[in-house]
């Protein structure tokens, strides 16, 4: 019996119709239709094909795995071999800013400057007044003129007192510096950081990124969709996560300690992000020209 319509003869005996399917499934009317008329060049994949086939027999009662290893026995499509391109359209918070009304504007510039000219006026009649008290008056009783000497000891005395406070700024400012690069350092020490060992090529390209930085060896993993990605998250041993991430869903934040590879299969990276240990993930390939990745994490 052909896989579609063995599906479909096991969904009529439960009694179960294709909308409630599509609602415990996250499968989508159209998609599991094609699966039951077996028009599987609809799908966006072969990837995505085996997720619907296995999500479809879990949900009726069948054997998943024996049906996907009939799938994989029937010749292949070529034109389904290759996902679907999305693109994912992301408008810049720019496009909706109003254009600034730069005649509201001018007056507040004019009065700044306004204020600006005053107070720079005023320093200085300040500063020249302050120069002229600063020497000793003598009154000269033959022509009623007034002479005027520089007070040595006063300067001196104010040009010792300077040197000092200036020399303190200066410590000051040097433990200020030297702090904030000996936090600055710490910080991007605790900071993991990325490094493409290895760029996948191909209609499903398989990368390798290094991981440094990873304290106690321990790593939180963030995964948040903005559609619907089909995503796999595995280590050797164990697979932690294999689900169709929607973003009703999302987050899934999955923690994995002590493993020095985690596997990840994404089927629409274009709508998914993920973030590890509270940083940002780049893909090893542009989302927009390849939706299917591999990529595989080491750990260093």
């Amino acid at each position: 019996m052909d896989i579609g319509q063995r599906l479909k003869e096991a969904r009529e005996e439960k009694g179960i119709t294709l909308e409630y399917l599509q609602e415990t499934t996250k499968i989508q009317k159209r998609y599991l239709a094609a699966i039951e008329e077996e028009n599987f060049q609809i799908l966006p994949g072969k990837f995505y094909a085996k997720a619907f086939i296995k999500e479809y027999a879990n949900a009726v009662g069948l054997d998943a795995d024996e049906l996907i290893a009939s799938f994989e026995d029937s010749p292949p499509d070529e034109e389904a071999e290759e996902p679907t391109e999305y693109t994912r359209i992301k408008q810049s918070r720019a496009d909706y800013q109003e254009p600034r009304n730069t005649a509201s504007i001018l007056p507040k510039i004019t009065v700044i400057l306004l204020i600006l000219a005053i107070i720079i006026l005023a320093w200085v009649f300040y500063q020249k007044t302050a120069s002229d008290e600063g020497g000793d008056k003598i009154k000269n009783d033959d022509n009623n003129e007034v002479i005027r000497t520089p007070s040595s000891d006063s300067d001196d005395e104010v040009t010792e007192d300077d040197d000092e406070d200036s020399s303190k700024e200066d410590e000051d400012s040097e433990s200020t510096k030297k702090e904030d690069e000996d936090k600055d350092e710490d910080d991007a020490d605790e900071e993991p950081s990325f490094e493409v060992k290895e760029e996948g090529s191909g209609s499903r390209p398989e990368s390798i990124v290094e991981v440094k930085n990873v304290k106690d060896d321990k790593l939180h993993i963030k995964l948040e969709s903005d559609g619907e990605s089909w995503v796999t998250v595995k280590t050797a041993n164990n697979e932690l996560y294999s689900e169709s991430l929607t973003k009703d869903a999302s987050p899934k934040e999955i923690d994995v300690e002590d493993e020095k590879e985690i596997d990840f299969v994404v089927g629409n990276a274009t709508q998914l992000d993920i973030t590890i240990n509270d940083k940002e993930f780049k893909y090893p390939i542009d989302p927009d020209q390849k939706v299917f990745q591999k990529i595989k994490l080491v750990v260093k």
